[in-house]
């Protein structure tokens, strides 16, 4: 877990997701505790706004916060929430003196339950609970500051963060790392995912199996998964999916790719990357053309059909140079 994380009223930084606190599949019965998550935080904010922030609970794979349930703070005073449907949990502590510490503890239950206690030292404002039911948190936690303040340099820093239960919260470094044209052997689109080696390791080690692969979309021709069944490197971390016999009109087609490792049947999903094949063919043709190196080099072809003798044979580098074509002539 991170030690302090500062969101910015003005500007872009003002909502974050914490990935590594990724709750898994709680169960539908009431009763034990799933997680705990205990933070201390300063506000620093006008004080004539009823400005909010918080949290979203249960963010979906994609990281988009609107799939989450917020639990909103503000600064006029603390109430309880309705115990049946759940509401905003209040903090006594008007700001500036809010810059003195505050510790939120945030409990989750079997069953959807989720309590939030709340306490500071300034106005004697100890002990509160607020409880929200029916919440369902599985997924992503974020902090978030949903109304500015009206202050330009207003922040909300939290800090001291701990988090405990039947959860996930260790970074395992996974993502794409880019897309390029295969022209050797099955020519095509070709995506590449990572996973580092100590991540790796760790998803090994827990119970049940791991499985991974590359999610390939496209808006008119659907979806198609691609399991990585051998590895691109050595070291066992880099795996390909190669979308392969693509039609002369798939050329500038967009495809999206999404990696995903698959533990106990669940899927988690990286953030995506789009390209077509015309697009990334055109873009090395060019970089050929502009990082032109007599010794190491690359091939590029003349205006009188010839080809610098570098690294890409005649064959594959004609292959490119028609799919670069067909990305210009868009």
């Amino acid at each position: 877990p991170t030690d302090k994380i500062t969101l910015r009223d003005s500007s872009f930084a003002n909502d974050v997701v914490i990935s590594n606190f990724n709750v898994y599949e709680y169960g539908v019965a009431e009763g034990a505790e799933v997680f705990s998550l205990t933070f201390t935080g300063k506000r620093f904010a006008a004080q004539n706004d009823n400005h909010q922030w918080g949290l979203v609970l249960g963010v979906d794979e994609s990281g988009d916060l609107s799939t989450g349930k917020e639990i909103k703070f503000v600064r006029s005073g603390m109430k309880l929430a309705d115990v049946a449907a759940g509401t905003d949990i209040y903090f006594c502590t008007e700001t500036p003196a809010a810059l003195e510490n505050f510790t939120y503890t945030i409990k989750g239950y079997q069953g959807g339950r989720v309590e939030i206690s709340y306490k500071d030292s300034y106005k004697d404002c100890q002990g509160h609970t607020a409880i929200y039911n029916n919440v369902d948190f599985n997924g992503k936690i974020a902090f978030k500051i949903f109304s500015h303040s009206g202050l330009a340099d207003g922040y909300w820093e939290v800090n001291s963060i701990a988090f405990s239960g039947n959860a996930s919260y260790t970074s395992i470094g996974f993502g794409l790392i880019g897309a390029s044209v295969k022209v050797m052997g099955t020519q095509g689109l070709r995506f590449a995912a990572q996973i580092n080696a100590d991540g790796k390791t760790i998803l090994e080690e827990l119970d049940g199996e791991v499985e991974y692969g590359i999610l390939l979309t496209n808006d008119t021709l659907g979806s198609l998964e691609i399991p990585c069944v051998k590895w691109f490197n050595d070291s066992q971390t880099i795996y390909t999916a190669v979308l392969t016999d693509l039609a002369d009109e798939h050329a500038t087609m967009l495809f999206t790719a999404k990696a995903y490792v698959k533990i106990n049947n669940v899927k988690y999903y990286t953030e995506s990357l789009t390209r077509s094949i015309a697009q990334l063919a055109f873009e090395e043709v060019n970089r050929c053309k502009t990082e032109l190196d007599e010794e190491n080099g690359f091939i590029y072809e003349l205006e009188d059909g010839k080809f610098y003798d570098t690294e890409y044979t005649e064959q594959a580098f004609a292959y490119l140079k028609g799919l670069a074509d067909k990305y210009a002539a868009q």
